[in-house]
């Protein structure tokens, strides 16, 4: 258990995470609402164009972040010329002296609180109250959080893990009443209990959503009606807002409403819409201006900065900072689906939570919780401010692989073994060759096989058997290497036999060329720069030195690595940022490129087969080609049904599975259970790695068979 300047007494991740895996309570209150959240935010989408809007807001907000020194002192300027304070941008500590020396100038004994993370980033209830100052949290799910004596586990629904039978026992604690878990009968005891305390408060203290530099305006975005009788009922209001949240004009505090609500709750506009410029007045006498009418006579807006010029300063985690706290990236993680807020972040949570910790409380606080991504890439997918968190985090993971640990040490050997083409060689066929070894690496101490195993390492290997499946090329035909990811290479061969059969039967000349490396997505995703940079130069070496049109793979994993992940490691004027483009406009994945060749011949053996599809991330997020194993299934003659949560990460996650098993198994028990009510006969996988986990432990009854997609259209072959 550790204390820091938020005052939160915040247990070790590893004792999070397993309340997290622990609590009876936790699936279902995240079952009864993150699926809500999801399903509303795409409705609000469906008649808007989201990448246009994502793509004017991401402009937007870069601009704001570029241009930050001059918008704080034009917000400064047009802040403190309608009679707000501003006060210069500091850290934690800094921002909660102010706040206190504000309250201590006015006498303030209580204070009402609107939703603010901010406040919660610096701690502010704790040092109010440690100064004598009762603090009242007004937000409903900000109530509950500090009735239980919690954090916020959601950056806008703050008591997301709470339930409502919970929720009861706590509203009933503070009000003396029984009350029934009906959410409208809470919401009553809770409006009932707050009414004096805005009247009684001293001080109203709020976030902002956005600072509108040309006004000096402060935009608030509510829809319970209490951050306006925070702002609105005390004679003093206090702002305590980050400095990312400057932005232009109305202009831009308009763009970012229309995707702020459609993607936080679903809504096509918040019910309450602020804009606050100064105190409260009136000239309705004489023209004689007076202040503090019916709403406060003083405002405050307290800057903080707490790391966030220092993000400013980093050319790839800046992005970061365009963030405007929509929460729609935990709502969408599968991973947070699973063990919530608490664990999967800090103070900040969730993906966005991984990247702003480090900057707000350190990297000590990230090692942790940033292994709790898959790298599956659904947060990209619904950011309204268009961040890169995949890529994004993997820079933190990178920055967070320097902590020691038997395990670090144990994942730093196995990668930079990786890395060695001959030594890993040598190393598998010695485990394939030797009964017992692979169950005895379990026993090593620190070893991912602990937590989770793999299947037998094949005595044949894929490279050793492309001679004699490759064909020879005849004349004007396409001339195709393969390329077998490790796991095909080494664990399933079947599959690249498979890949090869139906290559041939379109016509494909097949190169015997055999692929010796790891492609470094294991190191990649591990963030360890060196070790992928190595396998990387491998990996293009080899592709170059291949004679062929085409570099064909079915791991879409490898696939995805290079097309997209080895412009991270490599920058200009780097001659491998050359190479790397060279090396990537020949691979392509096994279903784009068979989807580009006719079907011949199909077998009427599984006219009447049923399919599901599991899209796998890299297909789904990364090459944007899930559509195309469909496609193909019905053309080969295949009948194919849609299960639900296709689109979801099954768990594996590469190293992701070994780190947190117990996770990644419950996300894999997610999708089994979706295949068992599609009830289809076989499940269509496309990457190899999803393969193993699928298959992995037992299967519910009806989920069907997983095969990768070559398996399924060599089966269709006459």
């Amino acid at each position: 258990m550790s204390a820091d300047h938020t005052g939160h007494a915040i247990p070790s991740f590893r004792n999070r995470l397993r309340e997290a895996l622990a609590s009876a309570s936790l699936p279902i209150a995240l079952g009864r609402t993150l699926p809500k959240l999801t399903e509303r935010r795409d409705a609000a989408f469906e008649s808007h164009d989201f990448e246009r809007m994502q793509s004017d807001l991401r402009t937007r907000r870069r601009a704001a972040i570029d241009d930050l020194p001059e918008l704080l002192e034009t917000f400064r300027e047009a802040a403190e010329s309608v009679g707000t304070v501003v006060h210069t941008p500091t850290d934690a500590i800094g921002a909660v002296a102010t706040v206190l020396d504000i309250l201590h100038q006015h006498n303030v004994s209580m204070v009402v609180k609107s939703k603010s993370m901010a406040t919660e980033e610096i701690g502010l209830n704790a040092a109010l109250e440690s100064d004598g100052v009762e603090v009242v949290e007004t937000d409903l799910g900000e109530f509950l959080v500090q009735a239980a004596g919690e954090r916020p586990s959601h950056i806008i629904a703050p008591a997301l893990h709470i339930t409502r039978e919970r929720a009861a026992r706590l509203i009933g604690q503070v009000t003396g009443e029984e009350l029934a878990p009906d959410p409208d009968a809470l919401v009553r005891a809770v409006r009932q209990y707050l009414r004096d305390r805005f009247i009684q408060a001293g001080a109203g203290i709020t976030g902002a959503n956005a600072l509108v530099a040309e006004t000096g305006s402060v935009m608030l975005v509510s829809n319970e009606g209490n951050a306006r009788l925070a702002s609105s009922l005390p004679p003093v209001h206090i702002i305590i807002a980050g400095i990312d949240k400057l932005v232009r004009n109305l202009s831009d505090a308009t763009v970012m409403m229309e995707a702020l609500p459609r993607s936080a709750t679903g809504q096509p506009i918040s019910t309450y819409l602020s804009f606050i410029s100064g105190p409260s007045r009136s000239a309705d006498i004489e023209l004689s201006l007076s202040l503090g009418v019916h709403g406060p006579r003083y405002v405050h807006v307290v800057l903080l900065d707490n790391g966030r010029a220092a993000m400013r300063e980093n050319d790839r985690l800046r992005a970061g900072l365009q963030c405007v706290r929509c929460g729609a990236c935990s709502n969408i993680c599968p991973v947070y689906q699973q063990v919530g807020g608490h664990a999967m972040g800090y103070i900040y949570t969730g993906p966005i939570g991984l990247l702003l910790t480090p900057f707000h409380h350190g990297l000590q606080n990230v090692v942790g919780p940033q292994s709790l991504c898959a790298g599956c890439g659904a947060c990209a997918s619904v950011c309204p401010a268009g961040i890169e968190l995949p890529e994004l985090i993997l820079d933190v993971r990178e920055l967070a692989s320097g902590a020691k640990s038997m395990g670090a040490f144990v994942k730093n050997t196995a990668l930079g073994t990786l890395a060695n083409e001959e030594l890993f060689s040598r190393i598998l066929r010695l485990f394939a060759a030797v009964p017992g070894l692979q169950t005895l690496a379990r026993h090593i101490p620190g070893s991912p096989f602990q937590r989770r195993s793999l299947p037998p390492i094949q005595s044949r290997p894929f490279r050793d058997r492309i001679r004699t499946l490759a064909s020879p090329p005849d004349e004007g035909t396409v001339r195709v290497a393969y390329f077998p990811g490790c796991m095909t290479d080494w664990l399933s061969p079947e599959i690249g036999e498979s890949a090869i059969r139906v290559l041939g039967a379109r016509g494909v000349s097949v190169e015997p060329i055999a692929f010796l490396s790891c492609c470094g997505l294991p190191a990649i995703n591990a963030g360890r720069r060196e070790a992928a940079l190595r396998m990387m130069k491998q990996t293009i070496t080899a592709i170059e030195q291949a004679d062929v049109d085409f570099v064909v793979s079915t791991s879409t994993s490898c696939v995805n690595a290079i097309l997209n992940d080895y412009s991270r490691l490599v920058s200009t004027p780097d001659p491998w940022v050359e190479r790397a483009q060279q090396a990537a406009s020949k691979v392509i994945d096994f279903a784009s490129f068979i989807r580009s060749y006719e079907l011949i011949g199909v077998s009427s053996k599984i006219a009447k087969e049923t399919v599901t599809v599991h899209d796998a991330c890299q297909s789904r997020h990364g090459l944007k080609t899930e559509g195309h194993a469909r496609a193909m299934l019905r053309e080969a003659g295949y009948s194919v049904v849609e299960a639900p949560y296709t689109g979801e990460c099954c768990g594996f996650g590469g190293s992701f599975s070994f780190d947190h098993p117990e996770v990644a198994k419950r996300m894999r028990n997610r999708k089994l259970e979706g295949f068992a009510e599609a009830k289809a006969s076989r499940v269509c996988v496309d990457n190899p790695g999803c393969l193993l986990h699928l298959r992995e432990g037992s299967s519910p009854k009806d989920a069907g068979r997983p095969l990768h997609l070559a398996e399924l259209l060599a089966d269709a072959i006459d």
